[in-house]
């Protein structure tokens, strides 16, 4: 399922600091504008309130990721779904760190995203050797695990309070959507969930080669 490495191209931190930076902001945007609707007169119970701001907060987690990425890989129900984020190396093909894995874990109500990330002490060379191009057809759920059991990922919490999601498109295959329907059900107390529509685009889309 791998091809031999190509030469890399740096910046894999740099992509997450971006990345890390963008969600930042567009928070506390995201979080102002919806205190200032709550001040303008709606009356939001506090479980509400906070439903959606988790909300705007995880749009804006997920749309970081959405922005600059290519195409989603792979979908599976209730486990999550890959995304490609980047062609770092510029060869057309998913190398193993422009992968990014997302997460449900309805158990503790979370979304997650994990990516791999090489040790801070390996060089070039060796780095180049382990970051294989992924084939068409391989498991991105199974790449990550595998990773992460050598203890070569890291990952990010973007969303809590998680009771349900949908992702849905209007493609022959997940890989083709260049728009994207992200349906959450967000716990606003321990008997009762409400439903968010995210909208999400990839305007970079394309597919691997």
């Amino acid at each position: 399922m791998m091809r031999g490495p190509r030469p890399i191209r740096r910046g894999l931190a740099l992509a997450e600091l971006i990345i890390g930076m963008a969600i930042t902001a567009l928070i506390g945007l995201a979080v102002a504008t919806t205190l200032v609707s709550v001040g303008q007169g709606l009356t939001y119970s506090r479980e509400a309130r906070s439903a959606l701001q988790r909300a705007y907060t995880a749009h804006t987690r997920v749309r970081a990721y959405f922005d600059p990425g290519l195409c989603v890989l792979e979908e599976q129900g209730k486990t999550g779904f890959a995304l490609w984020l980047h062609d770092g190396r510029a060869n057309g093909a998913v190398n193993l760190s422009e992968l990014r894995v997302f997460w449900y874990d309805f158990d503790e109500g979370v979304l997650t995203v994990e990516w791999v990330e090489f040790p801070e002490d390996w060089d070039a060379e060796l780095i180049a050797l382990t970051d294989v191009e992924l084939l068409d057809g391989a498991d991105y759920f199974q790449e990550m695990l595998t990773q992460r059991a050598l203890g070569r990922t890291s990952t990010a919490r973007l969303v809590d309070g998680l009771a349900d999601v949908r992702l849905e498109y209007d493609a022959v295959s997940v890989e083709d959507a260049q728009r994207l329907r992200f349906t959450m059900s967000v716990t606003l107390n321990e008997e009762e969930a409400h439903d968010v529509l995210l909208a999400l685009a990839l305007p970079n889309h394309r597919t691997p080669t």
